[in-house]
Order: C-alpha cells, then sequence, then structure tokens
C-alpha cells in the first residue's frame, strides 16, 4: 500500500497552520503600533547622544605687583596693601613684599611709632613668637624716631609660593637693595619666608622663621610685575 498522498496531505496542512501563525503574529503587530500611535504611547526614540565639552585649558595666572600699596615706605602703606591684596596666593606674595620693604633690615629699620600701629593690624591671633615678639626685636635693635638707611626695593626681586591651603599661604620674597653690595661687588639682596593667614578675610601675618638661602630664592624666584 502506498503512503504517498497521505504524506503529501498532511505537508500541505502544515504549510497552511505556518502561514496562518504568521498572518495573525503579524496582525497583532500593526494593530499594537496603531493603537499605540492612537492614544500617544509609542515607543520612545533612543535619547541623542550628548557630545561631552572639552575641558578649557586654565590661562596664566596674573602676576604680583611688587608695589601694592604704593611706593612710599609707611604704616599706611602696610596697611593699605593689606586691604587691597586679593585673598589669593598672589594677593599673598603682594602683601608679604609691601611688608618687607617697610620692615627693612637691620640696617634700616621703621620708625619707633609705626611698628605697634602695623604689628596691631597685621598679627594674627595665633601668630607664634617671631611674630608675637616684633616690638621688643625693634626696640632691642633700636628702631629710630624716622627711617634711616638704604631701603630695600622688589625691583630686580621676586616671590615664590612655597605651599598654600584654604587658610594659609607661605610665600619667601627676595628684595634688592641698590645702595649696598656685597664682597663680589653685586647688589645686596635679602630674602624672607612668610607663613600668612586668610581666614579672617584679610591677610595676617602668622610666622616667619622658615628662610630660604638667597642664592637658592633667586634661582626659583618669579619676578614681581610693577616694583618700587
Amino acid at each position: 500500500m502506498s503512503f504517498e498522498p497521505q504524506f503529501r496531505y498532511r505537508r500541505r496542512w502544515v504549510r497552511w497552520i505556518v502561514a496562518g501563525i504568521l498572518v495573525v503574529a503579524f496582525t497583532a503587530g500593526a494593530l499594537t503600533w496603531l493603537h499605540g500611535q492612537r492614544d500617544g504611547t509609542a515607543a520612545p526614540s533612543p535619547a541623542p547622544t550628548t557630545a561631552t565639552a572639552p575641558t578649557a585649558t586654565p590661562t596664566a595666572g596674573r602676576v604680583a605687583n611688587g608695589c601694592l600699596g604704593g611706593a612710599a615706605i609707611t604704616a599706611q602703606t602696610v596697611l593699605t596693601a593689606q586691604q587691597q591684596a586679593q585673598l589669593d596666593d598672589v594677593g599673598a606674595a603682594e602683601f608679604a613684599a609691601t611688608f618687607d620693604r617697610w620692615a627693612g633690615s637691620d640696617e634700616s629699620l621703621p620708625p619707633a611709632d609705626e611698628v605697634p600701629v602695623v604689628l596691631k593690624a597685621i598679627t594674627a591671633p595665633d601668630a607664634i613668637e617671631t611674630v608675637t615678639g616684633l616690638p621688643a626685636r625693634f626696640e632691642e635693635l633700636g628702631a629710630p624716631e624716622e627711617r634711616e638707611g638704604p631701603a630695600a626695593t622688589t625691583e630686580g626681586g621676586g616671590y615664590f609660593i612655597e605651599s598654600s591651603t584654604d587658610d594659609e599661604v607661605v610665600v619667601s620674597v627676595l628684595l634688592m637693595v641698590p645702595e649696598v653690595t656685597n664682597q663680589a661687588g653685586q647688589m645686596w639682596a635679602q630674602g624672607a619666608t612668610y607663613t600668612l593667614d586668610r581666614s579672617t578675610g584679610v591677610w595676617l601675618l602668622k610666622d616667619f622663621s622658615a628662610s630660604r638661602e638667597v642664592s637658592d630664592l633667586k634661582s626659583i624666584a618669579q619676578p614681581f610685575a610693577g616694583s618700587c
């Protein structure tokens, strides 16, 4: 007996069943799409890709003015510089330079009556003995009624930021004394390192016990933008 007709009959039904399934699936998908279009719930489009903006390259910072507060070497110059100096690292260098010009050296001391005025205004509450002991030090050295001796200048000098935190900046300043030369006939240079506090909104002197060798400071110091 031959089974050929039955076999073909069954295969024809298989094709019809598969075709029917495909038609039903297609119809269901089309109806779902139409329903979504009508009630506004169509599948969202892929989110657009947002390009990341390049990071801006920082511009070069400003350079400290070596004559902040004015060219005069007086108590008022220091107080003016304290008010004018910005509370950034450069401002610390500017204030330190003005104070250093005023403080002078053993050969050029500030007038005795200016010492308490300046130190009362700029001494930090937690200043160490190197600062709190300055009045006695100036008195010991014999601060005159009027400034005497060669004055230091920021011309040819510079500064170096040793460290910086939210509250404090440690800065070294280099000043020159044109009227004095060393044994090699070179202009005399003096350096000092100051720890300045800015937490109160103005620059206050906390310490200046640290120091750098002048020769070292000459090689690393940033020259002042202006000088006097």
